[in-house]
Order: structure tokens, then C-alpha cells, then sequence
């Protein structure tokens, strides 16, 4: 029952990033970690919607996590929109290159 909540959580700020509500989705993805904290996706998301918002420290923690919980998203770090206002960032960068910061 725990996964069912965090999983309809996270599907919840999934739909909130589309339409760029991302303090809700911020705090949804808060309550799904808290929920099951080895979930990359969960982190994946909150990153999304912290690089959204220029807070690029939190993205890249974040970023970080996802990674480390869920290592098939590297693929998609250069893909993923959200993230384009990193692609400058020489720590996104070297995650990207597959380093470790």
C-alpha cells in the first residue's frame, strides 16, 4: 500500500510539472520520498522541477540521487528538458561524462 501512494504521488507531480505548478510538485515528490527513499524516478522528478527553477544546487543533488538509485536515467540526462538550463553547469556536465563531483 506504501508503493501505491508513493507511486500515485509521484504520478501527481508528474502531471503538476506539465503544467508548471512546481512547488506542488516539489512537495509531492518530498512526500513520495519519504514514502520509499531508494526511488530514483522520485528523485529524477524533483530534480526536474528545481533546474525549472534555477535552484541548480538541489537539481544536481538530486540528479545525483536518481542516478545512484536508478543508473539506466543517465541516458536520458542530455534528453530530458527540464534540464536545459544546466547544460552549461560544468557539474552537470561532469555528471553527464559519467564522473563522480
Amino acid at each position: 500500500i506504501a508503493n501505491q501512494k508513493m507511486l500515485k504521488l509521484f504520478l501527481k507531480a508528474g502531471a503538476l510539472l506539465e503544467i508548471n505548478e512546481t512547488a506542488q510538485a516539489i512537495e509531492l515528490c518530498n512526500q513520495a520520498i519519504d514514502i520509499d527513499s531508494d526511488y530514483g524516478y522520485a528523485y529524477w522528478q524533483r530534480a526536474c522541477a528545481y533546474a525549472l527553477t534555477h535552484k541548480h544546487a538541489d537539481a544536481l543533488a538530486d540528479i545525483k540521487m536518481a542516478l545512484e538509485y536508478s543508473p539506466n536515467l543517465r541516458n536520458e540526462l542530455l534528453h530530458e528538458s527540464a534540464f536545459a538550463s544546466l547544460h552549461d553547469n560544468d557539474s552537470f556536465n561532469t555528471i553527464v561524462a559519467g564522473e563522480i563531483v
